[in-house]
């Protein structure tokens, strides 16, 4: 059995880099294998696959709703200082008439409970 920190650091965070990497079940056990000696079960290899791809999905989504905020934000920003409706302002950064609705009310809330 190898203890991690026995090993450098190098060869440590290696597996973080193989989970991280685009390449098939197959490659990421035939990597444990290669550099290890471990022989990862394929059915283990799925599973870490899902969570990392569940980690990818809830990562972009809270990044979605952060780009969104800023764009309201913006909107907020362009209707003080520029004297803008909340459609002109929206027209003005080309956000499509298909989100208009979801802005209008990150605007509202912005408006409500502006940052302190």
């Amino acid at each position: 059995m190898i203890i991690a920190s026995s090993l450098p650091t190098s060869k440590r965070i290696q597996p973080a880099n193989i989970w991280l990497s685009g390449n098939s079940i197959d490659e990421k056990r035939a990597a444990l294998k290669d550099i290890f000696d471990a022989d990862m079960p394929a059915r283990l290899l799925e599973k870490e696959v899902n969570m990392c791809n569940y980690s990818d999905f809830v990562w972009n989504k809270g990044e979605k709703a952060g780009v969104k905020k800023g764009k309201a934000e913006d909107l907020v920003n362009l209707m003080q200082k520029l004297k803008l409706s909340v459609e002109q302002a929206m027209d003005t950064l080309s956000i499509p008439e298909s989100e208009w609705d979801d802005y209008r009310k990150l605007v509202a809330d912005l408006e409500a409970h502006p940052a302190s």
